[in-house]
C-alpha cells in the first residue's frame, strides 16, 4: 500500500475505536511509559497534545510536571513545515489552540532548545516493526526528529491497531527508537 492508502486505512481503524476503548488503551500505554527508564530518568520531556484519535498524553504531562520534570510541547511556526518547542508549567493556563486546532503552548511561554530534550514522545497514524512512523502528511515531526541531538530517545505512543508489519519508507522519514502500544 502507498502512504496515502495507509493513512486512509489507519483513519478507518482509529474511527472504529470507541471513546471508552481509547481511554482504556491510553491508560495501558501510559502505565508502560511510566515503567521505562527513558521516562524515569528524563529530566526534560517533549510531549504532544493528543488529538481525539491519539493516545491521551494529558495524564502523563500532569504526572511529569508533578515529578518536577521540565515539560515541553510542540508549536507549529508560520514558516511552512517548521515545528519548535516551548516549555509549559500548567496545562490549563499555558495551552492555546494552534493553527491546526491542536493545543499548543502560548506564544509568551519560553522557547526551549532541542538540545535540552532527553525524551521525545511522538504520535503517528501508524508505526511498523522497524520504527518507521506514518504521520499525517505534513512532515513536521520528520524534520524535527531528524534534527535532534544524538542520544535523544524518541518513543512512539500508539494503540495496538496502529502497529503494522511494514510501512513504506522514504529517506526523509524519521524513525522512533521504541514504540509503546496498548
Amino acid at each position: 500500500m502507498t502512504k496515502r492508502e495507509w493513512r486512509q486505512e489507519m483513519k478507518k481503524r482509529l474511527g472504529r475505536m470507541t471513546a471508552v476503548g481509547r481511554r482504556h488503551a491510553s491508560v495501558r500505554v501510559l502505565k508502560k511509559l511510566y515503567r521505562i527508564s527513558a521516562f524515569q530518568d528524563a529530566s526534560t520531556v517533549l510531549f504532544y497534545a493528543a488529538l481525539r484519535d491519539e493516545v491521551d498524553t494529558f495524564p502523563a504531562i500532569r504526572r511529569a510536571l508533578k515529578l518536577g520534570k521540565r515539560v515541553a510541547l510542540p508549536c507549529i511556526g508560520t514558516a511552512k513545515g517548521r515545528m519548535f518547542i516551548r516549555e509549559i508549567h500548567d496545562l490549563k493556563r499555558d495551552l492555546v489552540k494552534g493553527p491546526f486546532g491542536i493545543m499548543e503552548p502560548g506564544e509568551k511561554l519560553p522557547r526551549m532548545r532541542k538540545s535540552q530534550l532527553d525524551l521525545v514522545l511522538c504520535p503517528a497514524l501508524a508505526f511498523d516493526l522497524g520504527g518507521t512512523r506514518l504521520g499525517r502528511g505534513g512532515g513536521y515531526y520528520d524534520r524535527f526528529l531528524k534534527s535532534l541531538k544524538r542520544g535523544t530517545k524518541v518513543v512512539g505512543l500508539a494503540f495496538r491497531c496502529q502497529r503494522v508489519a511494514r510501512l513504506p519508507r522514504k529517506p526523509h522519514d524519521a524513525r522512533v527508537h521504541e514504540i509503546i502500544a496498548g
